[in-house]
């Protein structure tokens, strides 16, 4: 099995065009589609300052918490296993 990426606009007609490499001819393949939509310019904006928004919420909570303790919960279940 082999995977080819590539960019394409599908336009009103939904027909999506796709050129095969000169090695694939006179061939009966299987083929199977997955497609995702690109973010527009605007989308991509929204998603970095999601992130930004989210790198600031970890560091507080990593600030929060910085200096205590968490026991291993691995060592908390053998010891009630033991009890």
């Amino acid at each position: 099995m082999e995977s080819i990426k590539l960019r394409s606009h599908v336009g009103e007609d939904g027909i999506l065009h796709v050129e095969m490499p000169p090695e694939v001819i006179d061939i009966d393949l299987e083929v199977i589609v997955l497609f995702q939509p690109l973010l527009t310019e605007e989308q991509q904006a929204e998603k970095k300052e999601t992130l930004s928004e989210a790198r600031v919420r970890l560091e507080k909570v990593r600030q929060r918490y910085e200096g205590r303790w968490f026991p291993d919960s691995a060592e908390l279940l053998r010891e009630d296993r033991q009890r």
